[in-house]
Parts: structure tokens; C-alpha cells; sequence
């Protein structure tokens, strides 16, 4: 039994980054959720806005979602987030992640929602970089788990990638909207209408960016980690195959 409950907790507990990645990274900050806020290696927690912690991750409603600062400072500009959730309104816009503090800084056309959204902009389930772009129609869909890696280099070089699969690449080195304008990253919430309840077992942060091959590696990584619901039939599986091989080896001695 303790060798079954070692092996799930390690099935559970343990997203690995491929070694070329990790040889990259400079810093980064790891959140498992898994009944805990806490940053994996002591760094700052995340703060909840209201959804319900458990230990497969955090279930929020419209603007019940997660902040965290202390990390990188006013004016980050360079940085990879990755993030395994699913949202459960993708109807219009469901805001993902808020790089402005719900503040009315954001370039274009006077609009106040500079962020990136899941959603319908001109197409269903879309990765929307708001206001400047989006990416393929049905990447995302309501009540599915999605990996999604978010990219900005210093050049302003943004890129998206959708389960493992890079989406699309955008410029933001003019108009500055993915760069935190404060030291508070908010994911999830949107401070207006823009939001969606939804669920998230994974997020994690680098202050750098990768290259394609390992921004890709990175979410095929965490897509293939399993999910809950798997955990639940590995540990039964190994549940019975012990059992048979408990009753091998009894009705080997019998004999």
C-alpha cells in the first residue's frame, strides 16, 4: 500500500519540464493547487477571489479568480504563463488573464479590456489577445480542460499555443497592453462582464521566453499530465492488480 499510495501521489504531484526548458528559465514560480495557494518552492502565494480550493484545484464563478504579485515588479514585460483550466461560458468573452489591474490603461480605440480571453470574437472558441488578435475557431470549448501557454519576449513578441500547438504570434512592442503595468497579475477576472466561471489544477510562471519547440513542449507536457479522473483509475487499477497478485501468489503456496 505504501508503494501504490507513493506512486499516485507521484502521478498526481509531478509535472515535468523537458530539460531543455528548465536549462533555459531563469526564474519561475509553480502552482499545483492541489489544496494549497502556495508557490511549490516558498514564493508568493496566489490569493482567491472567492471560488472553493480542493485537492484537484481551484472551481470559481465570474470574477472569483486568482491573483498573485510579488514576483516580478511593475512593468514586466518579458515572461511565459501556462495555464490548464476550462471555462464554462466561451459564449463571448471570458477574460483569462488581466495584465492592467482592471485599470483603463489599453491602447486601442479607447477601450478599457486590454487582456487575453477565451472565446467568440469572429469565431467559436478562440484565443483572443484583446484588442489585436485571435487565433484559430474551436481550440477551446466549455467545460474542457485546455493548456494554454502566453508568451511575451522584449521585443513585444507575443505568442499563444493551444495544447501543446502554437496558435499564433502577435506584435505588442508599440502599444505595450501584455505588459503588467503593476506587480498583480489577475487570471480570470475581469472586474465587469467579461468573465466566465471555470476550473484550474495548473499554472505556472517564467520570467523569460522560450522557443517554439519548448513553449510546445511545455504545454504537450502538461496536457499529457494526467487529470484527476485518471488518477482515480490508475489507483484502482493498481488497487487490482495487487489483488490478483496477492491471490497468485496465495494459491501458489496452497498449491
Amino acid at each position: 500500500m505504501k508503494k501504490l499510495a507513493l506512486r499516485v501521489l507521484l502521478l498526481s504531484a509531478i509535472v515535468a519540464i523537458p530539460a531543455s526548458v528548465a536549462q533555459a528559465q531563469t526564474n519561475s514560480w509553480i502552482y499545483h493547487l492541489n489544496n494549497s495557494l502556495a508557490e511549490e518552492n516558498g514564493g508568493p502565494s496566489l490569493v482567491a477571489n472567492g471560488g472553493i480550493l480542493s485537492a484537484v484545484g481551484y472551481t470559481f464563478g465570474a470574477n472569483q479568480g486568482l491573483e498573485l504579485s510579488g514576483i516580478w515588479g511593475s512593468g514586466a514585460a518579458s515572461y511565459t504563463i501556462v495555464m490548464h483550466y476550462s471555462l464554462q461560458d466561451l459564449s463571448g468573452f471570458a477574460k483569462v488573464i488581466d495584465f492592467k489591474n482592471e485599470s483603463a490603461s489599453c491602447w486601442q480605440f479607447g477601450y478599457s479590456d486590454c487582456g487575453f480571453y477565451n472565446g467568440n470574437w469572429t469565431g467559436p472558441g478562440q484565443a483572443v489577445f484583446y484588442p489585436t488578435a485571435h487565433g484559430f475557431n474551436d481550440l477551446y470549448s466549455e467545460n474542457t480542460m485546455a493548456t494554454t501557454v502566453f508568451s511575451r519576449d522584449g521585443s513585444g513578441t507575443i505568442r499563444v499555443y493551444v495544447n501543446g500547438v502554437k496558435d499564433y504570434t502577435d506584435g505588442d512592442n508599440a502599444h505595450q497592453n501584455a505588459v503588467f503595468t503593476s506587480d498583480i497579475a489577475r487570471f480570470f477576472e475581469d472586474g465587469g462582464t467579461k468573465a466566465s466561471g471555470g476550473f484550474i489544477d495548473y499554472l505556472a510562471i517564467y520570467d523569460t521566453t522560450f522557443s517554439d519547440s519548448e513553449a510546445e513542449a511545455l504545454g504537450e507536457t502538461v496536457v499529457t499530465t494526467p487529470e484527476p479522473a485518471s488518477l482515480v483509475l490508475v489507483a484502482s487499477g493498481l488497487v487490482v492488480i495487487g489483488g490478483v497478485a496477492r491471490r497468485r501468489r496465495k494459491n501458489t503456496r496452497a498449491a
